[in-house]
């Protein structure tokens, strides 16, 4: 039976493996994704621990547990890595191709989400982005990969699919643009210092 707005359970927005400093997009994604559900706390529902997670998978048949929450910050945090920039991209792509925006986020999430045997040693997308390790840059070698895939439940896929089909919405589409304008703005923060310690080198 679903939870009623009451039972709400507190959540931790923490993915299984932490942002990674060295990709800056990662970090980016999933503080705004923390951020975003800590001001929304307590505005879906009357229960005390209701937020924006609760009302993006409230079509779900179980109760949104911490298991739904993880998941959803694992999968935030993969969209400020080049793989999440090539799902926007595509599914930017498609929207031009008389696709409604819910349509052509999911048709994109389903086409990168596919098993390919000639891509990324066959795992899936979201084997890759909830696995225990980074499958693709650690294990070279698909036999070896076969025992870290993640076992993944009906919940884990559709925990996903909820985030994809809440991003070309109003709340969504702000919260892309307000991140991929931070990481922009970081980058360029980034290239300047490069470019200022080139300077001071090369005057030495």
């Amino acid at each position: 039976m679903p939870t009623s707005q009451n039972d709400h359970l507190a959540l931790d927005h923490i993915p299984t493996l932490p942002a990674r400093e060295s990709v800056v997009g990662e970090g980016v994604f999933l503080s705004a994704w923390q951020q975003l559900m800590a001001d929304s706390a307590q505005g879906y529902g009357e229960g005390p621990h209701a937020c924006l997670l609760h009302s993006i998978l409230a079509h779900l048949p179980d109760p949104v547990e911490q298991r739904h929450a993880t998941v959803a910050a694992t999968f935030v945090k993969w969209l400020g890595t080049n793989g999440g920039r090539d799902l926007l991209d595509r599914a930017d792509r498609l929207k031009g191709r008389g696709l409604t925006p819910v349509q052509a986020y999911c048709a994109a999430w389903a086409t990168l989400n596919r098993r390919d045997p000639c891509i990324s040693h066959g795992i899936r997308t979201i084997e890759g982005i909830l696995g225990p390790i980074e499958l693709v840059t650690e294990v070279d070698n698909y036999r070896q990969i076969s025992k870290w895939l993640p076992k993944l439940s009906v919940a884990d896929y559709e925990t996903v699919e909820g985030v994809v089909e809440w991003l070309p919405s109003r709340e969504g589409t702000e919260f892309l643009e307000k991140c991929q304008n931070q990481i922009q703005k970081l980058h360029r923060a980034q290239r300047q210092a490069e470019l200022d310690a080139f300077k001071k080198r090369s005057s030495q």
